[in-house]
C-alpha cells in the first residue's frame, strides 16, 4: 500500500512536469514571435518571469521525485525484509 501511495504520487508529479514543459513550449513560440518593439518589452519579461518560476518548480518537482523514490526503494526493501522472515517462520512451523 505505501508502495502504492508513492507510485501515485510520483505519476502526479511526471504530469505535473509534462504540464510544465508543454507550457514552456508554448510561452517559447509565444516570446519568438514577439519583435523588438518597447510596448512589447512587458510581456516579454512577462513570459521570462514565467520560465524561471517553472524552472523552479521543475527543480523542486526533481526533488521531490529523487526523495520519493528512495522512500519507496525502502518500503520495498522493509516489504523484502518482511516477506524472507515470513517465509523464514512458515518453514520452521
Amino acid at each position: 500500500e505505501v508502495v502504492a501511495r508513492i507510485e501515485e504520487q510520483l505519476q502526479r508529479l511526471d504530469e505535473q512536469r509534462n504540464q510544465i514543459h508543454t507550457e514552456q513550449k508554448r510561452i517559447r513560440e509565444n516570446l519568438s514571435a514577439l519583435g523588438d518593439r518597447a510596448s512589447e518589452k512587458e510581456l516579454r519579461e512577462r513570459f521570462i518571469a514565467t520560465l524561471r518560476t517553472q524552472e523552479d518548480q521543475l527543480a523542486q518537482i526533481q526533488w521531490d521525485k529523487e526523495k520519493l523514490q528512495a522512500d519507496r526503494h525502502a518500503a520495498r526493501e522493509q516489504f523484502d525484509q518482511l516477506l524472507k522472515r515470513f517465509d523464514y517462520e512458515i518453514s520452521f512451523a
